[in-house]
């Protein structure tokens, strides 16, 4: 089934979640420090772009959506710099300043292409319920709503319940990318976005191809605990799979990645998927839709975003040539969390 992307254009998508700054500093290692076994970085440049629900948001706008933006930052400089990037990014914000509160920023320190390391600073507390309730009042009308919960002190149970409460007055079409997917259950997503890992002991513990089998099996139990019509299960290297009742799994194949392409690559496959439910394909052909997005995702340095003129310039990954040969070790496109 062919997507048109003219069916989403102008789609009115409201993102919910936890916004971060994400800061690349870049560098060369030049020696090691006296200090520690450790390099010492020359640093050349800095880069900052839309982390965690921002990045999500900033995918929907480079793919031709409009999205709102709605979550919580501080009022600190990260916050101001963090607006910056998305309203460059072409997103709407209705973002919510906590006084008093740190804008999450996560720092990765690059050298040679390689993550050195990852410093993350910020508050991350769930949000007391009067700035709770001030973040549910008035949500946008909109076409979809995607739900971006990463631990990070935003969605608090108070904005869970409300929600909850809410559903038949949001849209039909609601999307949860969470680390914990079963904690959203009663709020009946029509999708979800877990990552194997994610799926905690809803399937056995396992590593690279047999995972596939294991998310196979399990299919009934991931749609009950989640609540979701579909599931789109990622496996990293191993592509993903796509599930609903009834139907066998639909996978998905993606091409490896160094780790270092693929921060918020998930946003890009999850902003992908939307958007191809709202323009009315099938959930299979949402779910190559998403994969191609998340794998285009990477061709760039930094922060994942796939734009339509990459969407439509990336092909399919074929099926490997032995079902169960496992891809290089260093890491794949899809749903490498911010």
């Amino acid at each position: 089934m062919t997507v048109d992307p003219a069916r989403w254009r102008g789609a009115t998508v409201v993102v919910l979640g936890d916004v971060l700054l994400d800061r690349w500093l870049n560098g060369t290692p030049t020696k090691l420090a006296r200090e520690a076994p450790a390099p010492v970085v020359d640093l050349d440049d800095v880069s900052e772009a839309c982390g965690g629900a921002a990045n999500t948001a900033a995918n929907l706008a480079a793919l031709g959506a409009a999205p709102v933006l709605v979550g919580a930052v501080g009022d600190d400089a990260a916050a101001e710099r963090l607006c910056r990037r998305i309203t460059a990014a072409g997103v709407r914000e209705a973002l919510h300043t906590i006084p008093g509160r740190r804008t999450l920023t996560k720092s990765r320190v690059m050298a040679d292409g390689h993550i050195l390391a990852r410093v993350d600073e910020g508050d991350t507390d769930p949000l007391n319920d009067t700035d709770a309730r001030r973040l549910c009042a008035g949500l946008p009308a909109a076409d979809a709503l995607i739900v971006c919960d990463y631990g990070a002190g935003t969605l608090s149970q108070t904005v869970l319940r409300h929600l909850v409460a809410e559903r038949a007055s949001l849209p039909p079409l609601l999307v949860v990318d969470a680390h914990t997917p079963a904690r959203w259950c009663e709020l009946r997503p029509t999708l979800v976005t877990p990552s194997f890992a994610e799926l905690g002991d809803l399937v056995e513990p396992l590593d690279g191809p047999e995972r596939a089998n294991a998310v196979t099996a399990a299919a009934p139990r991931i749609l009950h605990a989640t609540g979701a019509r579909v599931a789109a299960v990622t496996l990293d290297s191993d592509g993903a799979l796509i599930l609903r009742a009834g139907r066998p799994p639909h996978r998905t194949y993606t091409r490896p990645a160094p780790p270092s392409r693929t921060a918020g690559a998930g946003d890009a496959y999850a902003a992908a998927f939307t958007l191809g439910l709202l323009a009315g394909a099938d959930p299979e052909a949402a779910g190559d839709l998403a994969q191609r997005a998340a794998s285009a995702a990477i061709d760039r340095p930094g922060t994942c975003v796939c734009d339509l003129n990459a969407l439509r310039a990336h092909p399919a990954a074929p099926p490997p040539l032995t079902p169960n040969a496992r891809p290089p070790a260093h890491g794949s496109a899809v749903n490498m969390r911010t």
